[in-house]
């Protein structure tokens, strides 16, 4: 069975998270993306790639996007420590709870001013959750209502999120002898060491060519 080494897996879990925090980091509202043409140019860190991500990702899940990044954060340190979180399947399948849930749980709040998008906080999804709770009630929660709302969501929430990020039960799988075997062998070693074979070559070519020039130079 094809399996990445467990550093290059956390390597690549970590350049996703930080490459799309860095894109809902530098998200605005009037870069252009698919919902929005404009002929500006986008503010957005990864031009309009970045500009249509995380605008899809704040439109559907409002500032619960940024929870999103926080598993596969969590993953990527635990591979990087050549450790496999246990039951990876059930944790992939609880992440997009963990962030429908928060996305619920935030449409709770009173949606601020400069709030740019007409969905509240939770966006689209958040949205959902207030719909649902309106057709239960008769009408949209607000006050003391919302509060009590939000405490019920808050539970599960945190729960999901607990286990979707692999903190839960701290049991690790270590990664099997040959995959670390490998891993030690593999494109990241390798090329770690050319980069530093690269390096003692430069510093004695230039050495090589300092003690050039001083014994050619005039006495």
């Amino acid at each position: 069975r094809l399996s990445l080494p467990p550093r290059l897996s956390g390597l690549l879990l970590a350049f996703g998270a930080l490459a799309a925090l860095a894109a809902l980091a530098t998200w605005s509202a009037s870069d252009p993306s698919f919902s929005f043409a404009t002929d500006k140019h986008p503010a957005n860190l990864f031009g309009f790639a970045g500009a249509a991500f995380s605008d899809l990702m704040i439109q559907f899940f409002g500032l619960a996007s940024f929870v999103a990044v926080l598993p596969p954060a969590i993953w990527a340190i635990s591979y990087l420590k050549r450790r496999k979180p246990a039951q990876m399947g059930a944790r992939l399948l609880v992440w997009p709870v963990a962030v429908i849930l928060t996305a619920g749980f935030l449409s709770c709040f009173v949606t601020p001013a400069t709030w740019p998008l007409p969905t509240g906080l939770g966006g689209l999804v958040g949205a959902g959750f207030t719909a649902l709770a309106r057709s239960l009630t008769g009408e949209t929660p607000g006050g003391a209502a919302a509060i009590l709302y939000g405490l019920i969501l808050l539970p599960p929430t945190l729960a999901a999120l607990w286990f979707a990020t692999a903190i839960t039960g701290a049991k690790l799988e270590a990664a099997p002898e040959d995959t670390e075997e490998a891993d030690r062998t593999g494109i990241l070693d390798v090329g770690i060491g050319a980069l530093v074979h690269l390096g003692f070559s430069l510093r004695t070519a230039w050495r090589r060519a300092i003690s050039r020039e001083r014994g050619s130079a005039p006495t």
